[in-house]
């Protein structure tokens, strides 16, 4: 276990999620993954992974009143 300083608040928080999501042991990751169904698409992925445009994101944001909803996305213009 590391040992920490009195003010050493930064190391231990980083520690202690380094901590919480790294694994003790290695996994063939492998044999777990033939189990898990996608959810995204090859076209769905791709248009994520889409170069975004900015007069495109203006076109769709700048429209919008401050406090209304995007469709079916329930986040409204303060979000983007």
């Amino acid at each position: 276990m590391k040992k920490f300083e009195h003010n050493d608040t930064e190391s231990i928080i980083v520690c202690y999620f380094n901590n919480l999501f790294a694994t003790s042991s290695r996994t063939n990751l492998k044999n777990i993954m033939h189990c898990v169904q996608p959810r995204v698409t090859l076209d769905m992925n791709l248009t994520l992974i889409a170069t975004y445009m900015a007069e495109v994101i203006r076109m769709i944001v700048f429209p919008m009143h401050p406090s209304k909803a995007p469709g079916t996305y329930r986040s409204n213009h303060f979000f983007y």
